[in-house]
């Protein structure tokens, strides 16, 4: 027969439905249901005793965590008033760093010759276009001339008609898609008042195998024809975040800020200029030391 354990008082006095001791003679004598039962009254009420035992050592632990919590907390605001007065002083130095970066993608078309117009009607002469309210760029003023000289023309076409058919398959052309890189201060000492607005430069990088050819030069192990377009843009942003700090540190703000339009200007401001080639002989040159321009 079991014995009652003398060693560990399991007993929650106080409690109203606590057996505190019974003779181990009575014990012995309970048989069947009465001892199943007594079994699992004794085992519950340890179980009770254990999780009290542990939820009170638990609430010692909490309160003395709380403590340390609130000891950090009035640290971290100490820390935090001595970080923001060396920052009112120094605070201007990472201003020009601190930009956004993103990867566009345009379709560039070229652009339309002087004086040419895309919407008009060859079929309406000009006088009958206007009354109609519609756009047209038939050089006939009189409606029966045209007419004439068209049904002379025996189903061939006529110039302007040849016109059209050109620019329409001008129109449905697809044109190659091209990466750019556009940069823009994020800090309000940047902003124009009188344009109402921050500086904002877009770099040029090229189709996607020159864009491919880019990042083979930083990381040569990966296949980047076979990455996909979200992977290939977040690596590319990366690359020109770094290559961007590094040209403001080197170079000035205003080799990213100004990008000027005559190739005089260019020529003579060559550090202003951006092209991708250049920024593989970045990459070259720095090597594994371009983590350092990045984000951290």
């Amino acid at each position: 027969m079991k014995k009652i354990s003398k060693k560990r008082d399991y007993s929650v006095r106080g409690d109203k439905y606590n057996i505190e001791y019974i003779p181990e003679e009575v014990y012995r004598n309970l048989d069947g249901e009465e001892l199943t039962f007594y079994n699992q009254y004794r085992n519950n009420q340890r179980y009770i005793w254990e999780g009290k035992n542990t939820i009170d050592k638990t609430r010692i632990k909490i309160k003395k965590l709380q403590k340390e919590i609130s000891d950090k907390e009035n640290q971290l605001k100490i820390w935090k008033g001595k970080m923001m007065e060396g920052y009112s002083v120094i605070g201007y130095l990472g201003d020009d760093y601190d930009f956004n970066c993103s990867v566009n993608l345009r379709e560039i078309k070229p652009k339309q010759s002087k004086g040419e117009r895309m919407d008009y009607d060859t079929s309406v002469p000009f006088k009958d276009g206007k009354k109609m309210g519609r756009k047209t760029n038939n050089p006939s003023k009189d409606w029966e001339v045209w007419k004439e000289k068209y049904d002379k023309s025996d189903g061939k076409e006529l110039f302007m008609d040849k016109l059209e058919n050109i620019r329409k398959e001008k129109r449905n052309r697809e044109y190659p898609k091209k990466y750019y890189v556009r940069i823009e201060p994020k800090s309000r000492k940047d902003f124009d008042e009188k344009k109402g607005k921050q500086w904002i430069r877009n770099l040029y990088v090229g189709t996607r195998d020159e864009v491919i050819h880019l990042l083979k030069t930083s990381q040569p192990n990966i296949d980047w024809d076979k990455v996909y377009e979200k992977k290939m843009r977040d690596n590319l942003r990366e690359i020109y975040k770094g290559y961007v700090r590094f040209q403001i540190y080197t170079n000035g703000l205003d080799s990213v800020k100004i990008g000027y339009e005559k190739q005089k200007d260019k020529d003579e401001n060559p550090q202003s200029q951006h092209p991708s080639d250049k920024v593989r002989g970045w990459i070259k040159e720095v090597g594994t030391d371009i983590v350092e321009w990045m984000d951290k």
